[in-house]
């Protein structure tokens, strides 16, 4: 995915004759690429099944697949509880 950025800046400014002159600026556009596939995850549990009041261990590997350092990162991985 990419988005499209720009900018644009307005200003005045007084001549020695006292007339303002009022201009607007506009930046360069720039194109951005949006990374969504930063990371590869792999989770595992030492359990398929559990009884009530079992543990099970799960372990979640991460692994950045790009260049760029992944500074913060959020993950939710949901357990599905069967009635």
């Amino acid at each position: 995915m990419t988005t499209t950025n720009q900018s644009s800046v307005q200003f005045s400014y007084t001549l020695p004759d006292g007339q303002v002159q009022t201009e607007t600026r506009q930046s360069n556009i720039i194109t951005t690429d949006i990374l969504t596939y930063l990371f590869t995850k792999v989770k595992s549990s030492n359990k398929t099944f559990l009884q009530e009041g079992e543990t099970a261990t799960q372990t979640v590997v991460l692994t950045n697949c790009i260049i760029f350092r992944i500074f913060s990162l959020l993950t939710v991985c949901l357990m599905v509880r069967a009635m």
